[in-house]
């Protein structure tokens, strides 16, 4: 492959010519033909993928980032300098590190999957099911509803509601705005004002865009803004006039999926993750109880173990092995996305995958000494999942290892005798997503838990296998995503409301 020398120089000066360039014409028209372009029709998802609408929306980005500057005399934007700017913006990614120039390959796979990954998904019900048990389920004077209520004058379960109702507008990506009277058969159960709260807690006007972006720029324009999960992430609709414009249904998606603990998560990090933290680990008991596992939670090791400080969320006792699973609530840090230093990414994940590892290890010593733990036999056989809310995007733990932790997991395999060591190729960190399949494929009987574990080491041992994401190992056992019954019907019930509710308006 024939590699251009990577050059942060380089990289500015044509970001600095762009910017020039995008100047010379008016802003609406940019926008607008970014717009047009991400919607044009395609025959498939790969060829709408072909566009890299990530690149687009950079485009879009610096267009409206740009309009405060002084207005210079524009040209016309004609379809060849449309193309022409995107050319631009792709040829980026030549001035940006080739694999072979990261300490190892895998952390150029990881800085592409922040950039990309979110775009190859589509919506998922999954996920609003999952909102609606982990947060509108709580009871009315819990400190999460004061706290959504209060910055978005919206209680959860109506925005979560009318959120479902807006993606039908822009699932099968026909349409590229929606204005506040398309939702006026709601206007009678949840009020004119609270469909406009919801629409302005996911929209920011044009006029006021730019500078939000501009707040939003973290990179001072160094390469790594090329690798960054777009901040439409935060504002997905464009509002101009009486029209909000949908920058890309995958990031209206995205953003949807996670508003509610992201908006929770901004009110005060800490507070929110000292709460959450509880309510995450049960659900997760939940899914194993579901599954029908055998499994022993928290507050039994912490019963049978002197120090609680190293104990495991949870130990799942197989025919032929130990699974110890640990519940983190957490999400990466902007660095630690964009970041190409293992050393970085390193220090986001010290109390998050480095401390599992850890603990995990910590409960398998423990149950060498029969005396401390009979109910659970110690197994040669162990493997350890750490489940997070967020992608974390670090592989399974033989990657982790190579690329990013090997001094310090060196440092906890030195504390503990080798016999209760879980190797790192027996590692993996995934998504809550992936958890609920991998509990619908074990309570459906398609296959069991030490099955599905023993198969993807098997698979990524061998380069010609290996899966970059655990949710290919799970499609291997079956191609679709299959759902928990608990969230699988609290999908219907969502839908089965609206529909009454639409009902009820075309028969009044």
């Amino acid at each position: 492959m024939n590699e251009k020398l990577y050059s942060q120089k380089k990289y500015k000066d044509l970001v600095k010519k762009i910017k020039r360039k995008i100047r010379m014409y008016p802003n609406d028209e940019i926008i607008n033909a970014c717009i047009n372009y991400l919607y044009s029709p395609t025959k498939d998802n790969i060829e709408q993928l072909s566009k890299q609408p990530w690149l687009v929306l950079l485009l879009m980005k610096w267009a409206l980032s740009e309009q405060y500057r002084i207005i210079t005399p524009k040209k016309i934007l004609t379809n060849e300098r449309f193309n022409n700017l995107l050319k631009l913006v792709h040829d980026l990614g030549e001035l940006v590190r080739m694999p072979s120039q990261y300490s190892h390959y895998f952390l150029f796979f990881r800085n592409m999957a922040y950039q990309q990954f979110l775009y190859q998904h589509d919506l998922s019900l999954g996920h609003f099911a999952r909102q609606t048990v982990l947060f509108s389920k709580l009871p009315k004077n819990h400190s999460f509803n004061e706290v959504f209520a209060d910055k978005v004058n919206v209680d959860i379960s109506s925005f979560l509601e009318i959120s479902l109702c807006l993606l039908t507008k822009f699932i099968d990506r026909k349409e590229s705005n929606v204005s506040e009277s398309w939702f006026s058969p709601l206007y009678k159960e949840f009020g004119r004002d609270t469909i406009s709260n919801v629409l302005s807690s996911i929209s920011t006007d044009k006029k006021k865009l730019g500078r939000i972006l501009r707040g939003y720029n973290k990179t001072k324009g160094n390469y790594n803004e090329f690798y960054e999960q777009t901040p439409f992430l935060k504002t997905p609709f464009i509002k101009n006039n009486d029209k909000y414009y949908c920058v890309y249904p995958n990031v209206l998606y995205r953003t949807l999926e996670h508003f509610i603990y992201d908006t929770l998560r901004g009110w005060n990090a800490s507070k929110f993750m000292n709460k959450f933290g509880l309510i995450f680990e049960d659900y997760i008991k939940r899914g194993l109880s579901y599954a029908e596992l055998d499994f022993f939670d928290q507050d039994f090791l912490c019963g049978k173990i002197e120090d609680d400080s190293k104990v495991i969320d949870f130990v799942i006792k197989e025919k032929n092995a130990n699974i110890f699973i640990d519940a983190k609530a957490v999400e990466m840090s902007y660095l630690g996305k964009v970041t190409h230093l293992a050393d970085v990414i390193k220090d986001r994940t010290r109390d998050s995958a480095i401390k599992a590892i850890e603990q995990a290890i910590s409960v398998n010593h423990k149950l060498c000494n029969k005396s401390i733990l009979p109910e659970i036999p110690f197994k040669n056989e162990n493997y350890l999942l750490v489940v997070t809310f967020k992608e974390l995007y670090l592989g399974n733990g033989q990657y982790f290892y190579e690329a990013i932790a090997n001094k310090k997991i060196d440092e906890i395999y030195n504390r503990y005798p080798k016999k209760s060591h879980i190797p790192c190729s027996n590692m993996y960190f995934i998504t809550i997503e992936e958890f609920d399949t991998l509990m619908a494929l074990i309570k459906n009987d398609i296959v069991t838990f030490e099955e599905v574990l023993r198969k993807a080491v098997e698979n990524d041992s061998d380069a010609k296998t290996h899966k970059f994401d655990f949710t290919l190992h799970l499609r291997s056992w079956h191609e679709k995503t299959l759902l928990p019954d608990f969230l699988y019907k609290e999908s219907q019930n969502m839908f089965k409301k609206l529909e009454n509710i639409l009902t009820k308006t075309d028969n009044s």
